[in-house]
């Protein structure tokens, strides 16, 4: 009895650590929120069982931003890429050794105005 105990305790041990991870739970920029265009990052929780992450953002049916390979829970992008009054959607998933995440649900920021330049006399 201690035996089939024992390997059913194994089994699932082993099974756990090399599961598929769950997706990551995005934090900012939060959900339909005006962000400035100089200070756009990405935070999210982790993900139980990811090594890595990979982040998508777009504004449209293309991506700004396809990056993946990313160990920390937050990204920054380039500077100069994101337009000011621009909707934009983001999505994250998470790789472990038992493959890959969903992708999460789409969140959606928009970008500020820009700061207006100094009058013309």
């Amino acid at each position: 009895m201690k035996k089939v105990f024992l390997l059913a305790f194994l089994i699932l041990i082993g099974s756990s650590l090399y599961s598929q991870p769950l997706p990551p739970i995005p934090i900012y920029p939060p959900g339909d929120t005006c962000v400035n265009v100089q200070n756009i990052h990405f935070n999210w929780h982790p993900s139980v069982g990811a090594t890595s992450y990979r982040i998508r953002v777009g504004g449209g049916p293309t991506y700004i931003i396809d990056s993946s390979g990313i160990v920390d829970t937050f990204f920054i992008p380039p500077v100069g890429i994101f337009n000011t009054m621009t909707s934009y959607y983001w999505t994250l998933k998470a790789y472990g050794p038992g493959g890959e995440s969903q992708w999460t649900p789409y969140w959606h920021f928009t970008t500020c105005p820009g700061i207006p330049g100094p009058p013309t006399l």
